[in-house]
Order: C-alpha cells, then sequence, then structure tokens
C-alpha cells in the first residue's frame, strides 16, 4: 500500500467514525442496561461506557454502514475495564 492510500483510507476512516459517532449520539440510551451507572473514563473506580457491540473498526473494515453501527441496537453500557479489555475488538 503506497503512502497515498494509506492516508486515502485514513481519511475515510475518520469520516467514517465522525459519522458513527454522529448517529451514535442521536440514540436514546436511556433504554439500555446500566445506563443508570455512573460513566466515566478509564480509572474511575465504578464507571462504565458507552460501548459498539461491533466495533467501529470491524464495521468500517466489514463496510457496515455507519447507521447500523451507530444504532441503539448496536449498544450496550459495559464496566470501564471491559471496554479497555474490548479495545476495537467486537463482543
Amino acid at each position: 500500500e503506497s503512502f497515498d492510500d494509506y492516508m486515502k483510507d485514513l481519511d475515510n476512516k475518520k469520516k467514517y467514525r465522525r459519522e458513527v459517532s454522529r448517529i451514535t449520539r442521536q440514540q436514546d440510551i436511556t433504554q439500555l442496561e446500566n445506563y443508570d451507572k455512573i460513566r466515566g473514563l478509564c480509572g474511575v473506580d465504578g464507571a462504565y461506557q458507552l460501548d459498539h457491540i461491533i466495533s467501529v473498526t470491524e464495521g468500517y473494515d466489514r463496510n457496515i454502514p455507519p447507521s447500523e453501527i451507530g444504532d441503539i441496537s448496536n449498544l450496550q453500557i459495559i464496566p470501564w475495564k471491559d471496554n479497555l479489555l474490548k479495545s476495537n475488538k467486537s463482543s
């Protein structure tokens, strides 16, 4: 892969991530289990984080539309440690 191809793909990944984030923010996450848990950053005792069950990276790699990756059906709220361990993998 040439540097130009790499940069083009990087730009496409950024656009994809931005679109997934936009769609994710539109979801009513009050429906999700653990919504009532404290949300916070990694390292905060008892903190939970919003997670994409099928990761954004996998969604991009498999050409899954951002609308599916950002949809409420692909979201969960999990402990930050689980989210950190999961990294960019899918549940």
